[in-house]
Protein backbone atom coordinates (compact mmCIF):
# COMPACT_ATOMS: atom_id res chain seq x y z
CA UNK A 1 0.00 0.00 0.00
CA UNK A 2 1.54 3.16 -0.73
CA UNK A 3 0.94 6.71 0.33
CA UNK A 4 1.69 9.79 -1.41
CA UNK A 5 1.21 12.93 1.00
CA UNK A 6 1.01 16.24 -0.55
CA UNK A 7 4.38 18.40 0.94
CA UNK A 8 7.87 17.23 1.49
CA UNK A 9 8.22 15.71 4.83
CA UNK A 10 10.69 16.10 7.27
CA UNK A 11 12.66 12.68 8.34
CA UNK A 12 10.59 12.52 11.55
CA UNK A 13 7.38 12.47 10.47
CA UNK A 14 8.33 10.13 7.66
CA UNK A 15 9.24 7.92 9.92
CA UNK A 16 6.51 8.48 12.68
CA UNK A 17 3.90 8.35 9.24
CA UNK A 18 5.62 4.99 7.66
CA UNK A 19 5.30 3.10 11.26
CA UNK A 20 1.88 3.89 11.32
CA UNK A 21 0.93 2.81 7.75
CA UNK A 22 2.98 0.00 8.44
CA UNK A 23 1.69 -1.27 11.92
CA UNK A 24 -2.04 -0.68 11.01
CA UNK A 25 -2.43 -0.41 7.43
CA UNK A 26 -3.50 -3.80 7.11
CA UNK A 27 -5.81 -4.10 9.90
CA UNK A 28 -7.57 -0.83 8.60
CA UNK A 29 -7.55 -2.24 5.52
CA UNK A 30 -9.99 -4.78 7.06
CA UNK A 31 -12.12 -2.73 8.76
CA UNK A 32 -12.99 -0.75 5.08
CA UNK A 33 -13.45 -3.68 3.48
CA UNK A 34 -15.83 -4.87 6.30
CA UNK A 35 -18.07 -2.35 4.77
CA UNK A 36 -17.52 -1.93 1.77
CA UNK A 37 -17.01 -5.12 0.37
CA UNK A 38 -14.49 -3.88 -1.98
CA UNK A 39 -10.74 -4.25 -1.86
CA UNK A 40 -10.05 -0.71 -3.85
CA UNK A 41 -12.46 1.37 -2.15
CA UNK A 42 -11.17 0.04 0.96
CA UNK A 43 -7.79 1.23 0.25
CA UNK A 44 -8.81 4.66 -0.50
CA UNK A 45 -10.95 4.70 2.78
CA UNK A 46 -7.72 3.94 3.96
CA UNK A 47 -5.46 6.76 1.95
CA UNK A 48 -8.20 9.09 3.32
CA UNK A 49 -7.53 7.95 6.93
CA UNK A 50 -3.82 8.69 6.37
CA UNK A 51 -4.32 11.74 4.89
CA UNK A 52 -6.24 13.28 7.93
CA UNK A 53 -3.13 11.62 10.37
CA UNK A 54 -1.17 13.90 8.15
CA UNK A 55 -2.90 16.82 8.41
CA UNK A 56 -3.37 16.34 12.40
CA UNK A 57 0.08 14.64 12.86
CA UNK A 58 1.07 16.79 16.28
CA UNK A 59 -1.86 15.75 17.56
CA UNK A 60 -0.79 12.11 17.01
CA UNK A 61 2.66 12.16 17.99
CA UNK A 62 1.07 13.03 21.54
CA UNK A 63 -0.92 10.48 21.79
CA UNK A 64 -0.17 6.88 23.72
CA UNK A 65 -0.04 4.14 20.73
CA UNK A 66 -3.73 2.87 22.03
CA UNK A 67 -4.99 6.02 21.49
CA UNK A 68 -3.55 5.78 18.11
CA UNK A 69 -5.32 3.01 16.33
CA UNK A 70 -8.70 3.76 18.20
CA UNK A 71 -8.21 7.16 16.46
CA UNK A 72 -7.31 5.60 12.86
CA UNK A 73 -10.08 3.26 13.69
CA UNK A 74 -13.01 5.86 13.89
CA UNK A 75 -11.32 7.74 10.82
CA UNK A 76 -11.16 4.99 8.54
CA UNK A 77 -14.73 3.79 9.37
CA UNK A 78 -16.00 7.47 8.85
CA UNK A 79 -14.05 7.16 5.41
CA UNK A 80 -15.56 3.81 4.62
CA UNK A 81 -19.51 4.53 5.66
CA UNK A 82 -18.73 8.13 3.57
CA UNK A 83 -17.91 6.37 0.68
CA UNK A 84 -21.18 3.71 1.58
CA UNK A 85 -22.90 6.88 1.51
CA UNK A 86 -21.76 8.19 -1.85
CA UNK A 87 -22.58 4.55 -3.36
CA UNK A 88 -26.11 4.23 -1.86
CA UNK A 89 -26.89 7.44 -2.12
CA UNK A 90 -28.31 7.58 1.74
CA UNK A 91 -27.15 9.48 4.60
CA UNK A 92 -26.51 7.41 7.84
CA UNK A 93 -25.39 8.59 11.54
CA UNK A 94 -22.11 6.91 13.38
CA UNK A 95 -22.34 6.11 16.55
CA UNK A 96 -18.80 4.15 16.28
CA UNK A 97 -17.32 6.98 18.70
CA UNK A 98 -19.82 6.01 21.43
CA UNK A 99 -19.38 2.37 21.35
CA UNK A 100 -16.77 0.13 21.30
CA UNK A 101 -13.85 2.26 20.86
CA UNK A 102 -12.23 2.98 24.09
CA UNK A 103 -11.28 -0.59 25.00
CA UNK A 104 -11.90 0.45 28.92
CA UNK A 105 -13.61 -3.04 29.06
CA UNK A 106 -9.80 -4.55 28.61
CA UNK A 107 -10.75 -5.24 25.01
CA UNK A 108 -8.00 -4.03 22.56
CA UNK A 109 -9.98 -5.36 19.13
CA UNK A 110 -12.27 -2.97 20.29
CA UNK A 111 -12.26 -1.55 16.52
CA UNK A 112 -13.82 -4.80 14.82
CA UNK A 113 -16.96 -4.46 12.90
CA UNK A 114 -19.90 -6.47 12.86
CA UNK A 115 -19.79 -8.64 9.46
CA UNK A 116 -23.75 -7.83 8.70
CA UNK A 117 -23.22 -3.82 9.39
CA UNK A 118 -23.99 -2.79 5.91
CA UNK A 119 -26.82 -4.37 5.77
CA UNK A 120 -30.08 -1.86 4.67
CA UNK A 121 -32.14 -3.58 7.69
CA UNK A 122 -29.04 -2.80 10.21
CA UNK A 123 -28.21 0.73 8.21
CA UNK A 124 -32.31 1.85 9.21
CA UNK A 125 -31.66 0.44 12.83
CA UNK A 126 -28.55 2.05 13.07
CA UNK A 127 -29.21 5.19 12.69
CA UNK A 128 -32.75 5.46 14.67
CA UNK A 129 -30.37 4.10 17.57
CA UNK A 130 -27.54 7.31 16.55
CA UNK A 131 -30.37 9.34 16.67
CA UNK A 132 -31.62 8.53 20.16
CA UNK A 133 -28.23 8.12 21.65
CA UNK A 134 -27.45 11.75 20.12
CA UNK A 135 -30.94 13.18 22.00
CA UNK A 136 -29.75 11.22 25.29
CA UNK A 137 -26.57 12.82 25.36
CA UNK A 138 -27.62 16.56 24.80
CA UNK A 139 -29.93 16.10 27.85
CA UNK A 140 -26.93 15.05 29.88
CA UNK A 141 -25.75 18.71 32.02
CA UNK A 142 -23.15 20.25 30.14
CA UNK A 143 -20.20 19.27 32.60
CA UNK A 144 -21.12 15.74 31.53
CA UNK A 145 -21.86 16.27 27.85
CA UNK A 146 -18.56 17.98 26.87
CA UNK A 147 -16.69 14.78 28.61
CA UNK A 148 -18.23 12.45 26.46
CA UNK A 149 -18.14 14.02 23.11
CA UNK A 150 -14.09 14.84 23.94
CA UNK A 151 -13.86 11.21 24.81
CA UNK A 152 -15.97 8.96 22.76
CA UNK A 153 -16.61 11.58 19.51
CA UNK A 154 -13.15 12.90 19.50
CA UNK A 155 -11.34 9.93 20.76
CA UNK A 156 -9.52 12.02 23.01
CA UNK A 157 -7.36 10.32 25.95
CA UNK A 158 -8.31 11.09 29.63
CA UNK A 159 -5.27 12.84 29.95
CA UNK A 160 -5.79 14.94 27.02
CA UNK A 161 -9.17 15.69 27.93
CA UNK A 162 -8.09 16.64 31.49
CA UNK A 163 -5.81 19.15 29.64
CA UNK A 164 -8.61 20.89 27.47
CA UNK A 165 -10.85 21.38 30.12
CA UNK A 166 -8.47 22.55 32.80
CA UNK A 167 -9.94 20.01 35.62
CA UNK A 168 -8.06 16.71 36.79
CA UNK A 169 -7.89 13.26 35.26
CA UNK A 170 -9.79 12.40 38.51
CA UNK A 171 -12.56 14.81 37.39
CA UNK A 172 -12.82 13.59 33.84
CA UNK A 173 -13.29 10.20 34.87
CA UNK A 174 -15.98 10.86 37.38
CA UNK A 175 -17.63 13.42 35.45
CA UNK A 176 -17.73 9.93 32.74
CA UNK A 177 -18.59 7.53 35.30
CA UNK A 178 -21.82 10.01 36.29
CA UNK A 179 -22.76 10.90 32.11
CA UNK A 180 -22.58 7.30 31.46
CA UNK A 181 -25.12 6.02 34.58
CA UNK A 182 -27.14 8.30 33.13
CA UNK A 183 -27.02 8.09 29.45
CA UNK A 184 -27.73 4.36 30.93
CA UNK A 185 -30.93 5.16 33.17
CA UNK A 186 -32.25 7.31 29.98
CA UNK A 187 -31.85 4.63 27.95
CA UNK A 188 -33.42 2.27 30.28
CA UNK A 189 -36.68 4.52 30.76
CA UNK A 190 -36.71 4.88 26.99
CA UNK A 191 -36.81 1.29 26.62
CA UNK A 192 -33.69 1.60 24.62
CA UNK A 193 -32.59 -1.43 23.08
CA UNK A 194 -29.07 -1.47 22.04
Amino acid sequence: MLFAFPTALDPETEKFLARMIERYGDRLTAVAYSLLGNREDAEEAVSDTFMEAFRHIEDFRRRPEGDIIRLLVIYTKNNAKDRLRKRKGKRTLSTDALSGADGEDGNEGGWEIPDDSAIPENIVLNEERARRIASYIDRLSGEQHDVIILRYYYGMSIRAAAQRLKISETAVNARLTRAKAALKKMMKEGEFDG
